[in-house]
């Protein structure tokens, strides 16, 4: 998994919060969306690879995916979070 001293570092490319990991329960959300094609990144294609983890940002609207343990932090890769998930997630 990636580093936790570089996480510490990284920033949204969009909102320039920090970026913090993706917990287990949203990964699944997402993966299981992603199995049925129905998950759109921010350019607007549907994410068809499972991701391996992610990086939320602080607002937690997006999800940034990482493959293969490279996290891909490009604005049109993240994934906009649901606001349904984003209220589960403040309620935790």
């Amino acid at each position: 998994m990636l580093n936790d001293w570089l996480i510490q570092f990284a920033r949204c490319p969009r909102t320039h919060s920090a970026l913090s990991l993706a917990d287990a329960a949203l990964l699944d959300r997402v993966n299981q969306a992603i199995s049925q094609q129905q998950l759109v990144n921010c350019d607007e294609l549907v994410v068809t690879r499972p991701l391996s983890g992610g990086l939320v940002n602080t607002e937690r609207t997006l999800l940034y995916p990482i493959w293969e343990q490279i996290p891909a932090l490009v604005p049109a890769a993240a994934i906009p979070l649901a606001l349904d998930e984003r209220e589960d997630r403040e309620n935790e």
